[in-house]
């Protein structure tokens, strides 16, 4: 009879080599994260000048109804 779980590793061996595996994935995601970083802070910031611009428009245009 068969399970379908997914074992959990029961030797050292098995275990090592699950926290090797979880060590190359986080290596590789501070490795994008440190190579995108720029991209990620322009971005943001033209988004932070876009919203900026559109309040500061709204600001002028209802400048006398508030």
């Amino acid at each position: 009879m068969s399970d379908s779980r997914t074992p959990l590793p029961t030797s050292l061996w098995g275990f090592a080599m699950s926290l090797i595996a979880c060590a190359v994935a986080l290596s590789v995601l501070v490795d994008v994260i440190a190579s995108t970083w720029r991209w990620l802070l322009l971005i943001v910031g033209a988004v932070g000048l876009v919203a900026l611009a559109i309040m500061a428009a709204r600001w002028w245009w209802h400048r006398n109804r508030w």
